[in-house]
């Protein structure tokens, strides 16, 4: 697969970095600490047990990162580089043995007909810069695009597509 890849400009951010999510809980914790100063006028200091903030802190940060996931397209890691998401792909392909190379994709047949899912790098653009490479997944016969920037997801989302342009077929 070649370094030429496509560039997608998208609307919505797809990934942060892990700095930035902590960036993002520092600034929701600070201002959750000054409601509860308000609330709670009582309190006249700041202390907790350390043991107890550190649990606090890690729960809040995965609650976070949960709740991104659960309501909007954003992933938190590191950007994939163009290598990495080749690599995806090329583990991916594995398990597909019926899938060929047409140019800079990779085609999987879907059961035994002759529609297919094609699997791509592309570099995600957001706000004109460079964002992050990512795999994509189409199902063009039903107009179905779905973009992974983590290794996380690549597999299930191969299957889900899979799944249901076959469903689509019954």
């Amino acid at each position: 697969m070649t370094e030429k890849t496509e560039t997608v400009h998208i609307e919505r951010r797809a990934r942060i970095t892990e700095k930035q999510l902590e960036q993002a809980f520092e600034t929701c914790d600070d201002a959750f600490w000054k409601k509860a100063v308000e609330l709670f006028p009582e309190a006249t200091t700041g202390d907790t047990d350390p043991y107890a903030t550190g649990l606090y802190i890690d729960v809040s940060k995965a609650f976070l990162k949960h709740w991104l996931s659960a309501n909007t397209d954003i992933t938190v890691g590191e950007p994939l580089t163009h290598q990495d998401a080749v690599d995806l792909i090329d583990d991916e392909l594995e398990g597909h043995h019926s899938s060929r190379s047409v140019g800079d994709r990779y085609e999987i047949p879907v059961g035994e007909s002759n529609r297919k899912i094609t699997l791509k790098v592309v570099l995600l653009s957001y706000h004109d810069e460079d964002h992050t490479h990512a795999v994509e997944i189409t199902d063009q016969e039903a107009g179905r695009v779905t973009r992974v920037v983590t290794a996380d997801y690549l597999t299930d989302a191969v299957e889900e597509m899979l799944t249901r342009a076959a469903d689509d077929l019954e």
